[in-house]
């Protein structure tokens, strides 16, 4: 009989053990889980911002606003923003803190990629033109949801 009371104890021992350790798998897999969520919501929200700073410049000098008389008022790049941008994708580009590669051509993808050549002094150049620029194309890349290139064209 006393065999029997202390086999009952040890095994519902065993069986409170298993209990605590299914319910500390449980809470730590969720705790896990929540945490993953948080770090995937902090990543979207910072690729969020990354694009916003190109994505400023979208459609600058193509499309238009009305003023208080109905005319139409456009808003193209001045060089200095196109230094900026340009700027910009060469810091991302140095970075290294997204998997990314940005280019900002002109006049097409397949066109000069400014960022890579040394544009910034020629454009610096012609600061005080009045030459214009439009932001055609801001490209976010579908696989990294990352701004790849922009394209620019001038007139």
């Amino acid at each position: 009989m006393e065999n029997a009371a202390k086999a009952l104890l040890i095994s519902g021992g065993v069986l409170i053990a298993i209990l605590l350790l299914t319910l500390f798998s449980y809470l730590i897999r969720q705790m896990g889980a929540s945490t993953a969520e948080i770090y995937s919501k902090l990543s979207e929200h910072e690729i969020s911002e990354f694009n916003q700073k190109f994505l400023n410049y979208e459609r600058r000098g193509i499309d238009f606003t009305l003023d208080e008389e109905g005319n139409k008022v456009y808003n193209p790049l001045t060089i200095q923003d196109l230094v900026t941008l340009i700027n910009l994708a060469k810091n991302s580009n140095e970075s290294g803190k997204f998997p990314t590669t940005i280019a900002i051509f002109m006049g097409s993808p397949s066109g000069t990629n400014l960022v890579s050549k040394n544009y910034i002094d020629l454009l610096n150049q012609k600061k005080d033109s009045t030459q214009t620029y439009n932001c055609e194309v801001v490209h976010i890349n579908e696989e990294t949801m990352l701004v790849d290139y922009v394209v620019i064209k001038y007139h």
